[in-house]
């Protein structure tokens, strides 16, 4: 609950032990690491664990083989050699009555001298030395057995080392049975062995079998002792362990979070940004004291008022607005007739002043409008007509010299002049030597794509060099000619099909004008007309508009997307019949883009 930001900074900035790739875990190696740091301390184990010792088994491998190998001398009596059950019978049997009983408790007759010898003489001093031999190699077998050494209860480790505990007394427990089944074989050999001493028994056990398992148990034993070893070094050093451990898991988290957001990078380029800052405010410190020293060296403010207000009375056409410097502000106040200043500057003003401020401040600091890139975005957007021919003359006398100009405008009688301007305007081609134009005209089109609305910059073609409006009307609208619209195309479509027709109707019909319907009344007279009047005014006003007018409207809307084409086709028939030279003229003119 206490780690906050400072912590982590720190350990971002520890130049003597920085973080490295080499702090990252794997998730195995994670998953270990916070089962390490569980705050949670236990007592030391307690053990004496022995290996199995492998001369041993040489040992007692020699010994087995010996006794198997042994053959006793003795008078034997065949009856009970070949009744295994009747001589330890027998065998117990000495040793119940010898001294102690003259007649047999058995059949309570009386035993003879000659029996007793008979049966010593059967059980002789070397079988007895023989079972002596074997009972002792049973038992150093026994001794060497694997007999629970490594614990069950995996729940007395650490958390971190029960998975390694399990897995290693799931091993013990298999391979010391292994072992044991192996030592098992040897002691069964000597238990025959006993029962039939007259016989020597040859051993075909293979001795590399419980060296190996022998081996395995050792290795086993050997990592559950160190297993112990790590239980007890850690709740020895408990408090250091762990906290070294979370030291561990903290590098990997931090690591793992700053180059997962390329933390370095970013660094680097704040770094490198705040260089470029710093750099840039010793440069306006700079500036503000060039600044203030050209301000100080003024020797008349007036003369650049003087000069823009001679340029805006000529742009305007009057002489009622005017600039004044203010020495007090150290700036321009705006004035009207020099007696107030000026309020509520018409459109038209404000684009006039803007206009002239910005070529001026083009031409700044001895800067040449030779050596300048100009653009100029649409300067008689807010003028009347008036204005037109004053923005146009005042564009061309100041930028006419630019090392490259841009000029973009909605006007069409604007871009007339401009165009008439630059048709003046040629080079040579270095190939042919002929004059060509030095301009180049570019169409900005609004389309639809994905939902979205995007500008089109296509080539201006020759339906831009025409000298009215109509006349790219007329173009857009026939190029769409037995095209099927979408329902984004319509929109635009309807737009440029009203004005059209619109255009071109009121120029027949004068005495219809500004009534649609009447016009296309005019136009398409007679019942035999009315489908073909009634699907062209619908598409027009509809499409012209933002919104549809009821929801009956929204049912033609669709009608309409199906029948655009026709619709456009039905518009240039009814051009074509009310006027036929002048269609063809139209088509004429644009043949070659068409």
């Amino acid at each position: 609950m206490n780690y906050d930001k400072r912590k982590v900074s720190n350990l971002i900035n520890n130049k003597d032990n920085p973080l490295t790739d080499a702090d990252l875990l794997t998730k195995s190696e994670l998953e270990l690491a916070i089962k390490r740091a569980k705050p949670i301390k236990k007592n030391k184990i307690t053990f004496n664990i022995e290996l199995k010792n492998k001369n041993d088994m040489v040992d007692f491998i020699q010994k087995t083989k010996e006794i198997l190998s042994r053959k006793v001398i003795a008078k034997v009596i065949e009856e009970l050699k070949e009744d295994q059950q009747l001589s330890d019978w027998v065998k117990l049997g000495i040793s119940l009555h010898k001294g102690k009983r003259e007649k047999c408790a058995f059949c309570g007759n009386t035993i003879s001298l000659y029996r007793i010898e008979d049966l010593e003489n059967h059980f002789s001093e070397a079988v007895k030395k023989l079972d002596t031999d074997i009972d002792e190699l049973i038992y150093s077998w026994e001794t060497v057995k694997c007999v629970n050494e490594i614990a069950e209860d995996s729940s007395i480790f650490y958390d971190e080392l029960v998975t390694e505990m399990s897995e290693c007394s799931s091993l013990y427990k298999k391979e010391s049975k292994k072992y044991n089944d192996e030592i098992e074989q040897y002691i069964e050999l000597l238990k025959t062995k006993r029962n039939n001493p007259f016989e020597v028994q040859e051993c075909k056990l293979d001795c590399d079998e419980i060296y190996n398992y022998c081996e395995a148990v050792n290795q086993l034993l050997s990592k559950y002792k160190d297993i112990i070893v790590r239980h007890n070094q850690k709740t020895d050093n408990f408090e250091e362990l762990t906290k070294k451990v979370k030291q561990q898991i903290e590098r990997h988290y931090v690591q793992e979070q700053i180059k997962g957001l390329s933390y370095r990078k970013k660094v680097d380029e704040y770094n490198s940004k705040m260089h470029i800052l710093k750099n840039n405010e010793d440069e306006l410190r700079k500036k503000e004291l060039e600044y203030n020293e050209l301000e100080n060296q003024l020797s008349n403010e007036t003369l650049g008022a003087e000069e823009f207000n001679l340029k805006l009375e000529r742009f305007l056409g009057y002489d009622e607005i005017k600039l004044k410097f203010d020495p007090m502000t150290k700036g321009y106040k705006i004035y009207r007739n020099f007696k107030e200043e000026a309020e509520h500057l018409s459109e038209g003003e404000k684009t006039a002043i803007a206009f002239i401020y910005f070529v001026t401040k083009i031409k700044e600091a001895g800067r040449r409008i030779e050596d300048c890139i100009v653009v100029i975005d649409d300067p008689i957007s807010s003028f009347d007509s008036n204005k037109l021919f004053s923005s146009y003359a005042y564009t061309k006398s100041e930028c006419e010299k630019a090392k490259q100009l841009f000029v973009l405008t909605h006007n069409y009688n604007y871009f007339s002049l401009v165009l008439g301007w630059f048709n003046k305007r040629h080079k040579k081609d270095p190939e042919t030597g002929k004059r060509i134009p030095d301009y180049s005209l570019y169409r900005v089109e609004n389309r639809i794509v994905d939902g979205k609305r995007v500008a089109i910059l296509n080539d201006g073609g020759e339906s831009l060099k025409q000298a009215t409006e109509y006349d790219f009307v007329f173009y857009t609208v026939y190029s769409m000619k037995d095209e099927v619209l979408s329902k984004k195309e319509s929109i635009f479509c309807g737009n440029v099909c009203r004005k059209l027709v619109e255009s071109f109707l009121s120029f027949k019909f004068p005495k219809q004008r500004a009534d649609l319907m009447a016009l296309l009344t005019a136009a398409l007279p007679g019942k035999d007309n009315d489908i073909v009047r009634e699907r062209i005014y619908k598409f027009v006003n509809i499409y012209s508009h933002d919104k549809k007018i009821n929801v009956f409207e929204e049912l033609d809307t669709e009608i309409l997307d199906s029948n655009s084409q026709q619709i456009v086709n039905d518009i240039l028939e009814m051009i074509k019949k009310l006027d036929l030279n002048h269609y063809n003229a139209m088509i004429e003119k644009f043949q070659d883009e068409f």
